[in-house]
């Protein structure tokens, strides 16, 4: 490997990256003004209207904390009297424009920058300045007016430090990302899912930095909406909420938090852990599986007691939990939904896949499929056929998904683009506008971030070509022009790889979510106490979903709409040996990479990218060992012999081996960046002790494989 290692990292050293977000000394000193630009230099200042508000000032500061720290600049911020089109020459004036809500104008001279931003807009248009110095590796900007609208009003997304945890830090890290708004799940009014939370000063803080705040709701109203009193406890629930937390800009909800007793018969009208008699399980989903017939009825006293003490605040229901049934089941649903209660689509989960005449479905989050699945399609439909406005979808734009779920985000930019344009065309066709980006996965500074600067607002960059070269761009300011052409050339490699991922429940709940640290469960049951062969995977106590989204018996989980495991796997597995040779060519176009970046920080990058590929490329083995083992499993307890059992017991033991050699591999990855292997609801899963766990796991399944070699020859 010709790209070398950069100081190991201990657990959560990523989040002090995380929160610097502004390179030291990016400056290039053989950069030249060219024509039609202008440089800063130390004798211009920062002008602030006398009147002028806190986001201005934040916005004035921060340019100013920009220019000294990346670009060695070092200018004053000084005050100067209303009105006045422009301070005395080498000036940059910040000024409000409220009639431009969601934009703003920056005018470059020689001699002055005015920056004229909406109410909310003027730290956005900061940041506008700061990267494009970023792209010029110098203070230098191009002459002229620049005026630039959302056309994506709203990027809503979950913290990237923790789950629900919002420092001030991450704020500010947030609104220079390009998002403006940020997601808190919450349980009670004063309370999210960790325990006692003052979402009220969130709200303060967050509007201190441009951002928004949307409420996930995990609110219980275990009721139905015809009992008597009904609307008296929907208030004392939901209104109370409302009344708790003003300034909220959205409240979301969605099927599988917001279950109630129905009455519908397509259901079991109990709670999904509830949903059997007398020990005898109930086929049928539980409410918050299904659009029931009163749902919409159960909706509508929300909206009411909600809107009674917060009039202006936006109602989502995501209908993420039904995508699997039919468009025209669903299409009741939409026809039905109350007035006020705003419909969210989601982009990519139920994507219809065929392996030759095998159904393998996306079940969850994936950039497997390039383009929207069919459910987002037929629900953005259905919206508009009834008038329904489709504003809001869940998007996945940030880089993360559960393709692997423990890494800071996928490498696969070209996926990601593909999918920036399918969400313009719904934009233009339906007006969706406002982006659901993460779910508690969180965010990671990437070219996903870029793009979503840049893709979201206009003038919007449509061509091919733009996009092709702003990706250059990117890997030339991150990368270093010297290795640029091999990140691009990784990239588009892991791109295409994705052509052939595999999206099962069992693995994205499996090896996809934990990587390499994934155990691997010796499954003759051999008990003198008769114990359960899944085992608890270990995680920290204080993490919200932790071990609870990890299974870890790994075999089919089937599904209606997907073929059975014993006829997937042997083609599953020849598909995903594909995604591993893409894989490995890109990583290898990387690891050709024989030139010195002129930057400290390039080379940190090129490590840790290499890091983020490497450790994917063994989660892809670690996938394909997995299929095999429960394979061979099945063989061994359906042998007619014994000769046949010991010859697939010892191919058994040979994948054991060799698995326990793929995880250890990616030790010197996750200590290259402690991002990889934690994810922000499940703490770490793939970190050093973690995989040294999974390599004991093992090495106790080996022990297990010998004593059932003597049970076999007894």
């Amino acid at each position: 490997m010709s790209i070398p290692f950069i100081k190991t990292e201990s657990n959560y050293d990523f989040i002090k990256r995380h929160f610097q977000v502004f390179v030291p000394n990016r400056r290039n000193a053989e950069r030249v003004v060219h024509s039609g630009e202008m440089e800063l230099d130390d004798t211009w200042h920062i002008a602030l209207p006398r009147t002028h508000c806190e986001l201005q000032a934040r916005a004035a500061h921060d340019l100013q904390e920009y220019l000294r720290i990346s670009q060695m600049l070092t200018l004053s911020v000084v005050e100067v009297a209303d009105g006045l089109e422009i301070a005395p020459p080498c000036t940059i004036l910040f000024r409000e424009m409220p009639e431009l809500r969601h934009g703003y104008v920056i005018t470059i001279t020689p001699d002055a920058i005015t920056v004229s931003a909406g109410p909310m807009e003027h730290l956005a248009a900061a940041v506008r300045l700061e990267d494009r110095m970023n792209f010029a590796s110098a203070p230098i900007l191009k002459v002229g007016t620049e005026t630039r609208e959302r056309l994506v009003e709203v990027m809503e997304v979950h913290s990237a430090c923790g789950d629900d945890e919002y420092p001030d830090e991450e704020l500010n890290a947030i609104a220079h990302a390009g998002y403006n708004c940020i997601v808190e799940f919450m349980t009670a009014p004063d309370r999210n899912r960790h325990g006692s939370y003052d979402l009220p000063a969130l709200i303060q803080r967050a509007a201190k930095y441009g951002l928004y705040v949307t409420a996930y709701s995990y609110l219980s109203c275990w009721i139905h909406p015809d009992a008597p009193n009904a609307q008296a406890t929907f208030d004392a629930v939901f209104g109370e909420f409302a009344r708790h937390n003003r300034g909220l800009h959205r409240i979301k909800l969605v099927g599988e938090s917001l279950e109630f007793p129905s009455r519908d018969p397509h259901t079991t009208g109990k709670h999904n852990y509830e949903s059997f008699t007398d020990g005898i399980p109930d086929p049928r989903p539980s409410p918050g599986w299904y659009p029931c017939y009163d749902y919409p009825a159960y909706l509508a006293r929300i909206e009411r007691a909600i809107h009674k003490f917060a009039p202006d605040v936006d109602i989502v229901m995501s209908t993420y939990n039904w995508g699997y049934l039919p468009a025209k089941t669903r299409r009741t649903f939409v026809e039905n939904l109350p007035p006020g209660i705003h419909l969210e689509l989601v982009y990519d989960i139920f994507g219809k896949r065929t392996l030759g005449d095998l159904k393998v479905p996306l079940m969850d989050y994936s950039y497997a499929n390039a383009h929207p699945s069919e459910f987002f399609v037929t629900e953005g439909a259905n919206a508009a056929g009834v008038g329904h406005p489709a504003h809001y979808a869940n998007v996945n734009t940030t880089g993360n998904s559960w393709d692997v779920g423990c890494v800071p985000y996928m490498p696969v930019p070209h996926r990601l683009l593909a999918r920036f344009n399918h969400l313009e065309t719904a934009r233009r066709k339906w007006g969706l506008n406002e982006h659901y980006c993460c779910h508690h996965q969180g965010w990671s500074d990437s070219f996903a971030t870029d793009f979503a600067k840049e893709l979201g607002w206009s003038p919007r960059l449509d061509s091919e070509e733009e996009q092709e070269c702003l990706l250059m761009r990117i890997a030339e300011r991150d990368y270093g022009v010297s290795a640029s052409q091999n990140v691009m050339g990784a990239w588009q490699h892991w791109s295409d790889a994705m052509e052939h991922y595999i999206g099962s429940n069992e693995d994205q709940y499996g090896p996809w979510r934990v990587g390499p640290a994934y155990p691997f469960i010796f499954q003759p049951d051999i008990s003198r106490t008769f114990s359960p062969k899944e085992i608890q995977f270990p995680t920290a106590p204080k993490a919200h979903n932790g071990w609870r989204i990890i299974k870890t018996f790994y075999h089919p989980f089937e599904n209606s709409e997907q073929s059975p495991g014993f006829l997937r796997y042997p083609i599953e597995i020849k598909e995903l040996e594909k995604m591993r040779q893409e894989w490995l060519a890109g990583l290898s176009i990387l690891n050709e990479y024989e030139g010195t970046p002129r930057e400290s920080f390039h080379a940190d990058n090129l490590a840790r990218l290499y890091s983020l590929g490497h450790f994917i490329l063994h989660t892809i083995t670690t996938t394909i060992h997995i299929k095999k083992w429960w394979l061979l499993n099945m063989q061994l307890q359906t042998s007619r012999d014994r000769e046949s059992a010991l010859a697939v017991l010892n191919q058994i033991e040979e994948l054991a081996y060799s698995e326990i050699e793929n995880a250890r591999a990616v030790i010197p990855d996750v200590e290259c960046d402690s991002r990889l292997g934690w994810e922000p609801s499940m703490e770490y899963v793939a970190d050093r002790w973690h995989i040294e766990w999974k390599i004991r796991q093992v090495e106790s399944a080996i022990r297990e494989i010998a004593i059932y070699r003597d049970i076999i020859q007894l």
